[in-house]
């Protein structure tokens, strides 16, 4: 009778091990160790609801030693990121240095009209920005 006792535990402890590999999360790996911890002590504890009490208590104090554990160890919580845009450029004044390319401040932008085709030197306001590219309008004086 007691070895049959043993193989329950162990078949219960076996089968929640497979069952935490089908489930996310890891906490149904804690009951199946207390299912097999609870195997090892079935000649000593012989009424069966000593083996449910040990079961039960193992269980939960393994789990909650874990999740205290563990609680520290997550992972910080991400701070949202500013994403930086280049849409203060909208409306600047601009040089273009050659057909593809212009000035706007201190840097150099592709030009991302592909319809225009723009000379150097001609002065220039942004419409709009598209990544690095700026799709630009000629200032008519």
């Amino acid at each position: 009778m007691n070895d049959l006792i043993i193989n329950v535990w162990l078949i219960i402890g076996l089968t929640l091990l497979i069952l935490e590999n089908l489930i996310p999360g890891v906490y149904v790996m804690w009951f199946a160790f207390g299912a097999l911890v609870t195997s090892l002590f079935t000649d000593i504890l012989t009424e069966i609801s000593q083996q449910i009490f040990l079961f039960v208590v193992i269980s939960f104090v393994s789990l909650y030693t874990y999740v205290k554990f563990t609680e520290n160890k997550k992972p910080e919580e991400k701070k949202e990121v500013e994403i930086e845009t280049n849409d203060y450029l909208i409306n600047q004044y601009g040089e273009t240095i050659s057909n593809r390319r212009v000035k706007v401040g201190d840097t150099e932008w592709i030009i991302a009209n592909q319809s225009y085709s723009f000379n150097k030197g001609e002065k220039v306001i942004v419409k709009k920005v598209l990544g690095s590219s700026l799709f630009i309008e000629r200032i008519v004086e």
